[in-house]
């Protein structure tokens, strides 16, 4: 089963820079770190300034240890199969990782509660980040 932690579409470093990581993924700009993948009890735990995600095999189709070493396209894949909405700060249309200062989030609300986050990254590719 998975299991979800938001930041309600605000990123937050200090919570992020707190996370264990086996892996860590950096923006393409400028090298920041953006996520952090670790194995935890056999779940795949993906951290970013926006969420932590637990995922676990059954949830993912795949194990986790392979994935904790995939390609960014094949996990962001993963996660997208996992009912997730992809790796964090990743932009498909460029395959590029790329930090809050590259990949706008818009936070998104309905009626006075979050609702979701949408990521814009510098050639205009959309995508919800976290909903």
């Amino acid at each position: 089963m998975s299991y979800k932690e938001t930041t309600a579409g605000v990123p937050d470093r200090a919570a992020f820079e707190q996370t264990e990581a086996s892996r860590r993924l950096h923006c393409d700009r400028c090298g920041r770190e953006v996520v952090r993948l670790a194995l935890r009890e056999d779940r795949l735990v993906v951290s970013s300034p926006l969420r932590r995600l637990r995922l676990d095999a059954q949830d993912l189709g795949r194990d986790p240890l392979a994935l904790l070493m995939a390609s960014r396209p094949a996990l962001h894949e993963a996660m997208l199969r996992a009912h997730q909405d992809g790796l964090d700060f990743y932009c498909p249309g460029c395959d590029a990782m790329l930090c809050e200062a590259h990949y706008r989030c818009i936070p998104q609300w309905d009626e006075g509660f979050y609702d979701h986050t949408l990521g814009v990254c510098p050639e205009g590719h959309e995508r919800i980040l976290d909903d």
